[in-house]
This record gives structure tokens, C-alpha cells and sequence, in this order.
């Protein structure tokens, strides 16, 4: 195959960009995925056949290592195929995690455990010039769309590249998830690292780690209790409803808060304090020494919890 000139648009901009089609690939295949090949008009740069064989799985190491581009995996047994890209350096790790990992697509698995690896072929489509990372990899997946919507691969579950907006699983799907994630299933992944024991120099890492973090700040931990996903309405009063400040020098009986280091931070007191007195009668007193000029009674606060602030339905 000779070298091909494509044009991909956009809304922003039109781009001509030159295909390496790597003469001294293998293109020579089997009349089962020849005929396939025909059916759609594609040209492809490399086709990978008898998967299963160590010197193709070796040549297929060589030649695609460092590409850039676009491969489609095709089930010569029924003809469905499956479409992706990948940037530099990343298609071998796509041919193994798809073919041989099984960590990938999850119906090209199957198949490929169904029919075995002899009855799959790998095909390079294009190649890309240059170096296409993940940060800049737009026009590449513009091209996966065009073959996506060419060929309409039944083994993608998204109808567009880059993302799975729009797909939905099945209720089939759903309850297989349910079930495969059983309670024994649970307790094993939970007993992985049950009893195990750290290395001296792991411990030590994670003691020096603890060491040197920063502080989170009082704001910071606001946010984070404000922002967990049980976060609660926090009301202060005084222990007899008796009227009190607020900033502003008006007389109230209540004041709301969003969060406990708000609340410990409005009664003078640590966060542990407020705890504790949520486990019995809610009343907190400030320390005497933090609040110099303070009577009994005005170091003294009671503090009820609220509903749920913005609970999810």
C-alpha cells in the first residue's frame, strides 16, 4: 500500500495529515478476513493472523511497538469486529490487553476464550506520524469515530470513541455484575491483605511520609466536610435557648452551621469534644484558658444535628 493523504474537520479547523503505511508490514491474509477487508473498502497498513503462534506474536511485538493509530480485531469465525486507537508507544499494550489479558474490551474476551486466538486477527487500519499523546490525541480519536462509523463494530459498547456516554447496560448485564460481586467474592478480595505484614522499610516510609505532610487547613477541612456526602446541618444554641450575639451584634437563639470544624471553631473547642457530646446530651463547654473573661455559663453550648444537606434521592 502506498502512502494516503486524509482530511479530518472540524468546527475549528480543517487538518491534512500524512499516513505512514509501513510497506514492510505484513498485508497478506486469509480469504476470511480478506473478504472483510473488501466489504468495507478499508486499506489497512499491517494484518496479524494465527494469533496464537509465538513468531506472530513476536513479529506483531516488532512491528507495532511504537505506533500510532488505529486497529480493529476481527472474529473470523462470525465476522464481528472491534475498533480502537492508541497513541504512541501504546498499541502493543492495547494487542496484549485485549487478546491475551483479557482486561480490556470485555465481548472481544469472550469471544476470543469462546473461539480461540487462531480464529482472530489484528489489524493496524492507519498509523499517525510523530509522536500522539494522550494530551493531544483529538485527531486520533476523530479518526476511530470515522471507522466506528464506517464498519459499526458490534464488540464496542460506546457509540463514540473516547467516551461511554449513551451506552447502557442490559438488566442481564446488571444482575451478572450483582452477582459475580458476591458476599464470598467480597471476603476475598477483603482477605487479600488481611494478616499481612508491612516490611521495616515500608513502615518506615509511610512513618516519614506521615511526618513531612502538611497540615490540612482550617478551610480545607471545611470543604471536605462540607462537601462528604454525609454532610449534616449543625444547629448551636445555648443549653437553656437563652439569646446570644452573633457577629453582627443581633440577638438570636440559634446559629446553623455546614460542618463540625465550623461548629468547634464557633464554641471554641476541638472537633473530638463535639463528638463525644454528640454521643450523650449534645453540651459542650470551652476551656476556661482558651477564653479568659468568659462565665461558666457563656463557655457552655448545645449542639444538635440537623437533616442531611443536599441528600441524594
Amino acid at each position: 500500500y502506498k502512502n494516503s493523504q486524509t482530511q479530518f474537520s472540524n468546527n475549528k479547523y480543517d487538518c491534512f495529515f500524512q499516513f505512514s503505511q509501513l510497506l514492510s508490514l505484513p498485508v497478506v491474509c486469509s480469504d476470511r478476513c480478506t473478504n472483510y477487508i473488501n466489504s468495507y473498502n478499508l486499506q489497512p497498513t499491517a494484518v496479524y493472523e494465527n494469533l496464537d503462534k509465538k513468531e506472530i506474536k513476536k513479529q506483531v511485538q516488532k512491528d507495532v511497538k511504537t505506533l500510532a493509530g488505529i486497529y480493529l480485531i476481527l472474529n473470523l469465525v462470525n465476522g464481528k469486529a472491534y475498533v480502537g486507537s492508541a497513541c504512541s508507544d501504546r498499541m502493543l499494550n492495547r494487542f496484549y490487553r485485549h487478546l491475551f489479558g483479557f482486561t480490556g474490551n470485555k465481548p472481544v474476551a469472550n469471544a476470543v476464550k469462546k473461539y480461540g486466538l487462531h480464529n482472530f486477527a489484528f489489524i493496524v487500519l492507519e498509523t499517525l506520524k510523530g509522536v500522539v499523546t494522550q494530551e493531544d490525541n483529538l485527531i486520533l480519536l476523530e479518526m476511530e469515530n470515522l471507522y466506528i462509523k464506517q464498519i459499526a463494530p458490534e464488540y464496542n459498547l460506546a457509540p463514540q470513541a473516547g467516551n461511554t456516554f449513551g451506552y447502557k447496560h442490559t438488566e442481564k448485564t446488571k444482575l451478572n455484575m450483582k452477582e459475580n460481586y458476591s458476599d464470598e467474592r467480597r471476603e476475598k478480595i477483603g482477605s487479600l491483605n488481611r494478616g499481612k505484614k508491612l516490611s521495616p522499610e515500608t513502615v518506615e516510609l509511610m512513618r516519614e511520609s506521615a511526618i513531612n505532610r502538611k497540615p490540612m487547613s482550617k478551610e480545607a477541612r471545611k470543604k471536605v466536610s462540607a462537601n462528604s456526602s454525609k454532610a449534616y446541618n449543625w444547629y448551636v444554641s445555648k443549653p437553656d435557648n437563652a439569646e446570644f450575639k452573633n457577629a453582627t451584634g443581633n440577638s438570636i437563639t440559634s446559629k446553623t452551621f455546614q460542618s463540625i470544624p465550623s461548629v468547634a471553631e464557633f464554641c471554641n473547642v476541638s472537633m473530638k469534644t463535639i463528638q463525644r457530646a454528640m454521643q450523650t446530651d449534645g453540651i459542650v463547654t470551652a476551656v476556661k484558658s482558651r477564653n479568659p473573661g468568659l462565665t461558666l455559663e457563656q463557655r457552655k453550648w448545645k449542639i444538635t444535628r440537623g437533616d442531611l444537606v443536599n441528600p441524594k434521592s
